[in-house]
């Protein structure tokens, strides 16, 4: 069974969340079509276009030690400025240590 393609905002964040966090693990699942309809779905912004606007990252990083919850969210939040202006809605994520996750 062919992998699904990464559109343009799910690739940039994933290369944005590698270069900058190294994580050990990370899992990015697009929930767009799970939301279409939804207000947040603003017609004519390259994440509605390619039809990713909703997504749940799981993320373990040694970069979120000491951190936390609040601080890891932004963080994250904070290298994805670029994605939300073009129009992702939503990301709801997961952020723990080697540690936590272990």
């Amino acid at each position: 069974m062919a992998q699904p393609t990464n559109g343009p905002i799910a690739s940039s964040l994933l290369e944005k969340v590698q270069s900058q966090l190294n994580p050990a693990y990370i899992n990015l699942v697009n929930e767009s079509h799970k939301h279409a309809g939804h207000a947040g779905n603003t017609r004519g912004t390259a994440a509605f276009e390619a039809r990713e606007t909703h997504f749940k990252l799981e993320l373990v990083s040694e970069k979120f030690a000491g951190l936390p919850a609040v601080r890891r969210h932004q963080l994250v939040y904070g290298l994805l400025d670029e994605e939300f202006k073009q129009g992702l809605h939503a990301l709801s994520m997961k952020l723990k240590t080697p540690e936590e996750a272990n």
